[in-house]
């Protein structure tokens, strides 16, 4: 038997097989290279040259430039000259500034009546803008070379509201 001083030693370390020690190195060899290489990969990526397309910051920073002076230029007065008498026609051509009939809105922010197929042009030319501005070799976007240029653009609604009036349509 036993005496009370006398204790019992109960070894917890469980004895795997030599080849489980192997393996074990390994991993931890894994390990640690896949480690080395995600910080190494971080300094690498890090130094890379800047892309060559613009940032999407600057596209619409760009853009937004670009489409409200087309839109005083060119689709405003196209818009105001499908307007039924010529006092409508004048007053319309007078709003025709970036900040009043050409200032690009939110699909429910336009504050002007009638003015909504105007704002539905701007838009799209603002979207197709950024889209060639970012992608003008067409390689990521998905639009093609065929694809309308956005100073061509016409939204369905713009083409519909600029129409030329015949004595049907009047009606």
């Amino acid at each position: 038997m036993r005496s009370s001083t006398e204790s019992i030693r109960f070894s917890f370390k469980t004895e795997y097989p030599r080849s489980w020690k192997i393996q074990e190195r390994k991993m931890k060899a894994i390990f640690l290279t896949l480690f080395v290489l995600a910080i190494c990969g971080g300094y690498v990526n890090s130094a890379s040259p800047p892309r060559e397309d613009p940032s999407i910051t600057a596209a619409v920073a760009t853009c937004e430039r670009e489409v409200p002076a087309y839109c005083v230029s060119t689709t405003c007065p196209l818009f105001c000259n499908s307007r039924h008498s010529t006092k409508q026609k004048e007053s319309c051509k007078k709003t025709c500034t970036p900040n009043d009939r050409c200032t690009i809105r939110a699909n429910a922010a336009s504050t002007q009546r009638g003015n909504e197929a105007l704002d539905a042009q701007n838009r799209a030319q603002l979207a197709r803008c950024i889209a060639q501005t970012r992608d003008p070799n067409f390689k990521k976007t998905g639009l093609t070379a065929e694809d309308t240029p956005w100073k061509e653009l016409r939204a369905p609604s713009f083409t519909h509201a600029t129409r030329p009036l015949t004595p049907r349509s009047r009606a």
